[in-house]
């Protein structure tokens, strides 16, 4: 019994470790973005204000992840705005992006 045990704890282990862990995950066609939890550091936007309305964004509002930068917003209805035209406030964030 211990022997057919230690081979399929083995067995386990191998499967496990054998499978690719660079190819980038999806889920409904958009990429899942790993988070180191240990860092235990927030996710940032990379702005203070709302780039819709111009007000201090709020943090109880989802961030958006948009090629490749966080962004915040004051409120869900400037995240719509932003998702219809991104190229046309995405300027707002020449300075501040990087």
């Amino acid at each position: 019994m211990k022997k057919i045990f230690l081979a399929a704890a083995i067995t386990l282990i191998i499967a496990g470790t054998s499978f690719p862990q660079n190819e980038p995950m999806f889920l409904n066609n958009e990429i899942i973005v790993e988070v180191n939890m240990k860092e235990r550091n927030p996710l940032k936007p990379i702005n203070e204000v709302c780039p819709i309305e111009g007000k201090k964004i709020d943090h109880k509002i989802p961030l958006l992840i948009f090629d490749n930068k966080i962004i915040g917003f004051c409120c869900n209805a400037c995240i719509e705005v932003f998702n219809n035209d991104p190229q046309a406030y995405l300027k707002k964030f020449k300075g501040d992006a990087s």
